[in-house]
């Protein structure tokens, strides 16, 4: 897979790896909180019944990592990034 984007937030630079597809999107992801701490994310969409389940799985280079994230304000950040999908979500059901 090539590196197709850079997306930038502040301090926090994600790459997405691919194109992103219907199906899912892999990229790179940096804490802001622990920079120079680089994860891997998988996003996988799947029709269920006329609705669509998202999956997101993590892969960190170790386990303090992991830990770290956790211990962090991870939580706020997946809850923000996931009020943004909500309102593009919304924004493209508008375009249909």
């Amino acid at each position: 897979m090539a590196l197709a984007q850079i997306i930038a937030e502040p301090a926090v630079p994600q790459i997405l790896v691919g194109t992103p597809s219907p199906d899912g999107i892999i990229q790179t992801f940096e804490f802001e909180d622990m920079p120079g701490h680089v994860c891997l994310e998988t996003l996988t969409f799947t029709e269920r019944d006329e609705v669509t389940l998202l999956t997101q799985r993590t892969i960190f280079q170790s386990a303090a990592d992991r830990d770290a994230a956790l211990e962090s304000n991870m939580a706020d950040g997946i809850n923000e990034s996931m009020e943004r999908l909500d309102e593009l979500l919304a924004r493209l059901a508008l375009v249909r």
